[in-house]
C-alpha cells in the first residue's frame, strides 16, 4: 500500500509504519495528486491517543474527540482491558435443581466463547448454603453486572453478589483506517478489520512522522495523500529524483525537461544581450 501524507497545522503528517520508512533532511516528498514537491527541514514523531467505542457495526469505531491528525490507511492500535471474576460475597437467588459438581457460567457480559466465567459447585450444607470453585475466571471487555444470574447447561440459576476486576493485561487489535465521517461532536471511523466481538470500547494508539519543510505551506490542503520520497539530488537543477526505474520516473523527468528548457531559456537571453 502507497504511502500517504495529510498537511496538518502547516506541517506533513506522515501516515506510515515508523520501522519501514527512511526519511532524511533534504530529502523531497513528491505528491501524486498535483505532483507537487516539499522539501524535509525537521523530523519528529507524531503520538495520538483517543478513547474510542464500538458502533453497531463490526467495522466501525466512535471517537469523541478530533480526529484531524487521524487519515485513511493509518496504521492504529486499538487497546483494551479485560475484568476476571475475583470473588463472591453471598447468593441472591436460586432457580431450578442445584447439585454439587454443577458448573454455572454468567448469563450476560461481553467475552470470547471460551473465555466465560466457570464456577463449580463444590459443597452444598445441611442449611442449603453452597460453597464454589472457581474453575475459569473469565476474560471480559465487558463484565456482566451485579444482578446477573449464572446459569448450568440444566437450566438452574444462581443469582450471586460477584465482583470483577482488571487483569493487568492490555489486549492490542491492530489494524487500519479504511474511511474517517465527520460529525459536528464526533467522528466514525471505518476499519479495514472487522473488531472482534467481545471488544466494546478502549484507547486508539497511532505513531506517525511530522514534518517540516522549507516550502510555506499554509493555505495548502492534503489529505491522505500518496507520495513518494526523492533521496537523490540535481543541485544545478535544484531538483530531487529517485531512482530511474520509480513509479513517478516520468513526473520527475519531465520537472527536468521543463527546468532545463527554462534555464536553457534564461541563458538564450543572456547570449543574446551579451552579443548586443
Amino acid at each position: 500500500m502507497a504511502h500517504t501524507a495529510s498537511i496538518f497545522r502547516d506541517k506533513i503528517l506522515i501516515n506510515c509504519n515508523l520501522n519501514n520508512f527512511d526519511l532524511s533532511i533534504n530529502s523531497s516528498l513528491l505528491f501524486k495528486d498535483d505532483f507537487s514537491s516539499f522539501t524535509i527541514k525537521n523530523i519528529n514523531k507524531y503520538y495520538i491517543e483517543k478513547n474510542f467505542k464500538r458502533s453497531e457495526q463490526n467495522d466501525k469505531i466512535y471517537i469523541f474527540k478530533n480526529c484531524e491528525d487521524l487519515a485513511e490507511n493509518d496504521y492504529i492500535d486499538l487497546t483494551y482491558k479485560e475484568m476476571e471474576f475475583i470473588n463472591y460475597t453471598e447468593i441472591l437467588d436460586k432457580q431450578g435443581e442445584i447439585y454439587v459438581f454443577q458448573e454455572f457460567f454468567p448469563e450476560k457480559g461481553k467475552c470470547e466463547e471460551s473465555e466465560k466465567t466457570i464456577l463449580k459447585i463444590k459443597n452444598i450444607n445441611e442449611k442449603q448454603e453452597i460453597e464454589f470453585d472457581i474453575i475459569q475466571k473469565g476474560k471480559y471487555t465487558l463484565p456482566p453486572e451485579e444482578d446477573v444470574y449464572f446459569i448450568s447447561k440444566n437450566g438452574a440459576k444462581i443469582k450471586i453478589n460477584h465482583l470483577y476486576d482488571e487483569t493487568g493485561e492490555k489486549k492490542v487489535q491492530s489494524n487500519m483506517i479504511k474511511k474517517i465521517f465527520y460529525y459536528k461532536d464526533y467522528a466514525i471511523i471505518e476499519l479495514f478489520y472487522n473488531l472482534q466481538d467481545s471488544i466494546q470500547e478502549g484507547v486508539l494508539f497511532a505513531q506517525k512522522i511530522l514534518v517540516d519543510t522549507f516550502e510555506n505551506l499554509k493555505d495548502r490542503n492534503k489529505v491522505s495523500t500518496p507520495f513518494i520520497l526523492l533521496k537523490n539530488y540535481l543541485p544545478n537543477l535544484d531538483l530531487h529524483y529517485e531512482a530511474i526505474d520509480d513509479p513517478f520516473w516520468g513526473v520527475v523527468l519531465q520537472k527536468i525537461l521543463l527546468k532545463m528548457d527554462k534555464k536553457i531559456g534564461e541563458l538564450e537571453e543572456k547570449i543574446k544581450k551579451i552579443s548586443n
